[in-house]
């Protein structure tokens, strides 16, 4: 902090109006997930600054798993070189614009006793640190050459005649591609002119996803999140080989006693993340099971059994990530939902043969018929579609589009 100018210290004065502090104390694991070393970190208290005096403008874009995915299997599409690299304490660079004075840790530095620390560069904790980053790097990617890309604020573009390079930024964990690797050399120079980074020519990990990288394919797999929930379950677990029991008569008017839920919406959370990440196959059945996470009894614990016993016999299951065609190819579906329910819909947008998107939800409105149903899930992916479509038009400059229905009336 002191070799970053993070901070001034100045005289303490009765009038002064000061945020506090507390120390962050965390273990980082390596890829096996053994602890590499402990991490103890000094952070505001955001809870004491005021809107309006010391923080104003709060928003940061966040990184979309979606646009990850794109990047990766573009890059294994077009044959580019993928790296990563990490910024070391990133929000230490960037500037802040208003006056934020902080109570110093004397106890940790006595020479600062009596005194207050007005912050010059964002600390961790405070409410703008994120935007600051953010306009920080964002200055320096456009004084390299770069553009954000206008549907995902975290993806980041640089062309030069037919050389191309692609950034995707999860604050201060990045991962970049090209079809030029002494371009990606040229950029790692420039970076270390402004921040001190880590590079990695190959990138094992990112976001929580375990990346391999073989003969022209990319792996992915989560099988630290996957262990993880199989530990945590708190009840005996059987393998099976579906998400779900061949009938499904769950419901919420189930008999039974009442349970706590807690550990129910844990496991179902947990599950949910992980079927964010690469796990498409069990979209339905955790948006089936969410929808039970009240009133829960002794029959919803059974139906999760059933899918955490399936997770127990797929746990190696990911993503691979193969050169082919570069084509955005959409399959979108619906179930309709009769007198009793509303519709469920559910759809997979691949790039090649890589899945980058997909999702399974009840429909928001009721669908009077099934070709109904089906043309509000074609709505509903097509938003999707056209959002990769745009951030694809960025990254390749040619590709086939095409959309798969089995409904010909809504077709």
């Amino acid at each position: 902090m002191k070799k970053r100018g993070v901070w001034q210290a100045i005289k303490k004065t009765p009038a002064m109006k000061t945020i506090g502090h507390h120390w962050v104390f965390d273990t980082k694991l390596d890829e096996s997930g053994n602890i590499k070393k402990f991490k103890a970190q000094l952070v505001a208290r955001s809870d004491c600054q005021r809107p309006g005096i010391d923080c104003t403008e709060t928003y940061a874009p966040t990184a979309s798993l979606m646009s990850l995915r794109l990047l990766l299997a573009t890059a294994c599409l077009q044959h580019w070189k993928v790296c990563s690299f990490d910024v070391s304490r990133a929000y230490l660079y960037s500037p802040v614009e208003e006056t934020v004075l902080m109570e110093p840790p004397t106890h940790f530095i006595p020479s600062l006793e009596r005194k207050v620390l007005c912050l010059r560069k964002a600390l961790y904790g405070m409410k703008q640190a994120g935007r600051c980053w953010w306009l920080h790097l964002l200055g320096i990617l456009e004084g390299l050459g770069f553009t954000s890309c206008k549907f995902d604020m975290s993806l980041y573009v640089f062309w030069r005649d037919e050389t191309i390079i692609a950034i995707w930024i999860h604050v201060d964990h990045s991962v970049i591609a090209s079809n030029s690797p002494t371009e990606i050399e040229r950029f790692r120079e420039a970076l270390c002119e402004d921040f001190e980074i880590k590079w990695s020519e190959n990138m094992k990990q990112i976001m929580g996803l375990e990346c391999t990288f073989g003969e022209g394919e990319v792996t992915i797999l989560q099988i630290r999140l996957t262990n993880n929930i199989l530990e945590a379950y708190p009840r005996r677990i059987f393998q099976h080989d579906s998400p779900l029991p061949p009938i499904l008569t769950m419901t919420s008017s189930v008999k039974g006693v009442v349970m706590d839920a807690r550990p129910f919406r844990l496991v179902v959370g947990s599950l949910a993340y992980l079927v964010s990440g690469l796990r498409p196959d069990l979209a339905f059945a955790v948006n089936y099971q969410a929808r039970h996470s009240t009133a829960l009894k002794a029959a919803h614990w059974a139906i999760l059994d059933h899918l955490v016993g399936y997770l127990l016999k797929t746990r190696g299951h990911g993503i691979i990530l193969r050169p082919g065609e570069c084509a955005l190819n959409l399959w979108s579906d619906a179930g309709w939902g009769g007198k009793l329910e509303r519709s469920q819909l559910g759809f997979m947008l691949k790039l090649g043969n890589a899945p980058i998107l997909w999702n399974s939800k009840q429909q928001t409105v009721v669908a009077l018929l099934m070709c109904a149903a089906e043309y509000i899930a074609l709505s509903d992916s097509m938003q999707h579609l056209v959002q990769a479509i745009n951030q694809l038009t960025q990254l390749a400059q040619n590709f086939k589009k095409t959309i798969f229905c089995d409904n010909q009336a809504a077709v």
